[in-house]
């Protein structure tokens, strides 16, 4: 029977204690590299899928969060994979609907842990804290991505007549959850320019209440 390494158990010991700060690392892979794979679609499924599994490693709050983890999971391989089979037109699109299920189920798991431990924070918890920011703005885009499905010419963009992207609908959402709107994007559906409200007040609120708050009691630790 091999001997197990010990530095390398130890070494994924140490990073299974830090889910969100792998999480955190998935969220960031897929922000930095959709804008240079997002064109093609089997790359974007394959980061959608590492953002799936790291997300569904750190809801280990319980048996039913990581069981709907799964299931949600699962029913975006069926749908991305197997949507023309079952007669899909747009099985990438549909794909995004479990999709945000998953990431708002995510997000929801995070933050009440998050505000659970605001008394003893320690790294993992600001990871956890950044992730719920990330997976907010992410959340938002694929909404965004859905809503121009179902209602085409929800946006405007400057100098193109065509539906916006992914990607660039992951830039309007940062943009507009940190409040800094450029401008070059522009909601022209009454709903949609509503939904932008509340993801920019969301962002706000956010940062003011929950990650000031974290940092501190981080920064005040004996």
């Amino acid at each position: 029977m091999a001997r197990q390494n010990p530095k390398l158990t130890s070494g994924v010991q140490h990073l299974m204690a830090v889910p969100y700060f792998i999480l955190l690392m998935a969220l960031l892979t897929l922000l930095l590299l959709s804008s240079t794979v997002g064109t093609h679609p089997t790359g974007l499924s394959i980061l959608t899928l590492l953002v799936l599994v790291a997300g569904t490693n750190a809801s280990n709050a319980g048996r039913r969060p990581r069981k709907r983890a799964l299931v949600l999971g699962f029913f975006w391989l069926v749908i991305r994979w197997g949507g023309p089979y079952l007669g899909l037109e747009d099985s990438e699109m549909w794909s995004k609907l479990p999709f945000l299920v998953f990431l708002v189920d995510v997000t929801g798991i995070i933050l009440i842990r998050v505000a659970n431990r605001a008394i003893r924070v320690d790294f993992n918890t600001i990871c956890g804290a950044i992730c719920v920011y990330l997976l907010n703005g992410i959340s938002w885009a694929v909404l965004f991505v859905l809503m121009e499905g179902w209602c085409p010419g929800s946006f405007s963009i400057t100098g193109d007549t065509g539906s916006p992207s992914f990607q660039q609908l992951i830039y309007f959402s940062f943009t507009t959850i940190t409040t800094l709107g450029y401008g070059d994007i522009s909601p022209i559906n009454p709903l949609v320019r509503t939904l932008s409200v509340f993801e920019a007040m969301a962002g706000v609120f956010y940062v003011a209440i929950v990650m000031a708050r974290l940092v501190s009691v981080y920064v005040d630790r004996p």
